[in-house]
């Protein structure tokens, strides 16, 4: 049995580039070992989020049992830029509407 290669983030990273695409979601199935590949890519922190949620999506559509391995994970990071975003929005708002 030959060994299992990942595809690396940098091939979603220049498929998102090269198509102008915000987003690269990449499965493969590798029937010599029964396992099922999916790579993300996403432009902004919120892309990388949206990519990795599509990418479970899939994963699960598929019939993945396990998690995997991850290799990034930018979800963390992304989540608290995006509540960070949030609140500054709301405080924008806040002060344009006092008198």
């Amino acid at each position: 049995m030959s060994e299992s290669l990942p595809v690396p983030v940098a091939v979603a990273q220049e498929l998102s580039f090269r198509f102008s695409k915000d987003m690269a979601v990449i499965v493969c199935w590798d029937r010599e070992h029964n396992r099922l590949d999916t790579t993300t890519f996403g432009q902004s922190a919120l892309d990388k989020l949206h990519a990795a949620e599509l990418g479970e999506v899939f994963a699960k559509a598929a019939g993945a049992t396990s998690a995997g391995i991850v290799y990034e994970d930018f979800r963390l990071d992304a989540a608290h830029l995006k509540e960070e975003n949030d609140r500054l929005r709301q405080r924008i708002a806040d002060l344009e509407a006092a008198p």
